[in-house]
Formats: C-alpha cells, structure tokens, sequence
C-alpha cells in the first residue's frame, strides 16, 4: 500500500519539480529579461544625458557666439553710426563750402565780365573818337598840304617871274652902261644886280 502510495505520488513530486525548476528557469530568464531591459534603460538614459549635456553644451557654446555676435554687432553699427556721421557731416561741409567757393568764383567771374564788357565799349568809344580825330586831322593836313603846295608853286612862280625881271633889268642896265661908257671915253663901274631876294 506504501508502494502505491509513493508510486502514485511521485509523479505529483517530479511534476511538482519539474514546475518548479520551469518557474525558476521562468524567474531567471524573466530576471536577465529585467537586468538587460533595466541595463538598456540605463544605457539610453546616459546615452540621453551624454547628448543632452552635449545639445547644452552646444546651445551654451551657440548662445556665447550669438552674444559676441550681437555685441560686435552692436559695437560696429556704433562705430559705423559715428563714421557715417562724420562722414555725413564732412560731406555737407565740403558741398557748403564748394557751393559757396563755386558761387564767390561766379561772382567773381561775371564781375570780371562786367568789367571787360565796359572795358570793351570805352576802348571801342575811345576807337571811334580816334578814328574820328584822325580822319578830321587827315583832312586839316591833307588841305594845308594843297595850300602849302599851293603856296610853294605860287612862290615858285613869282621867284622865277622875278628873276626873270631880273635878268632883263641886268641886261638892260649892262647895256645903258655900255653906251654911256662909249660916249664919255671911261668905263663906269657895273651896277650891283639885285638878288632875287631883293627883289622880293
């Protein structure tokens, strides 16, 4: 009855064990499940915090450059606004004063013009009064040359009728001398001739 009693539990006992050994391999192989999902989160989670401490590091690293960025930004639009400035004001200042040079000289210019202008008509006044000087004093001298001339043939002539008298008065009184000279036996002296001078 013993035998039978064993014989009939030990298949409950090796059924019993062998559930037994399943559900400790169960456990084992639920536990290495567990130990490589919670080894796998871990890794994920340093594998997340490695690349969230690098994106920081990198939107830090981002941030300083952007900064330095605006600053030099912001320094160069100051330095730039100063150099335009000057560079606006300097140029409205050499166009002020080259406007203001452009018109003295304008001015300058067209005085200068005014003034050769008015130069020119007293020059052409002072032609016209010389011309007509001298053509009322070619006139005035060409009529005292014809009357000079006038003057010197007037004379000319009358000097040559003169001396033309001259001569025959001469002839005339040699010859009286002559015969008076014959009749009284002496020889008179000749009478001076008179020079044409006298005669004038």
């Amino acid at each position: 009855m013993l035998n039978d009693l064993e014989g009939a539990a030990y298949p409950s006992l090796t059924d019993m064990v062998r559930d037994e050994d399943a559900r400790d391999k169960n456990m084992k192989e639920t536990i290495a499940r567990e130990k490589a999902a919670s080894d796998a989160v871990r890794q994920l989670r340093e594998t997340i915090r490695s690349e969230k401490d690098g994106h920081e590091a990198y939107t830090t690293e981002k941030r300083e450059v952007m900064s330095d960025c605006k600053e030099q930004l912001k320094n160069l639009k100051a330095t730039k606004g100063v150099e335009l400035r000057y560079l606006d004001k300097d140029l409205r200042a050499s166009n002020q004063c080259s406007s203001r040079v452009g018109k003295q000289t304008l001015g300058s210019l067209a005085h200068e013009i005014e003034s050769l202008h008015a130069q020119i008509a007293m020059e052409r006044q002072v032609h016209a009064s010389s011309t007509e000087f001298l053509k009322k004093r070619n006139g005035e001298l060409t009529k005292k040359v014809a009357a000079w001339v006038h003057k010197h043939d007037d004379d000319k002539e009358s000097k040559e009728r003169a001396l033309t008298e001259l001569k025959v008065r001469s002839c005339d009184a040699v010859a009286n001398t002559a015969r008076h000279s014959g009749g009284e036996g002496k020889e008179a002296p000749p009478e001076e001739a008179p020079t044409p001078e006298t005669v004038i």
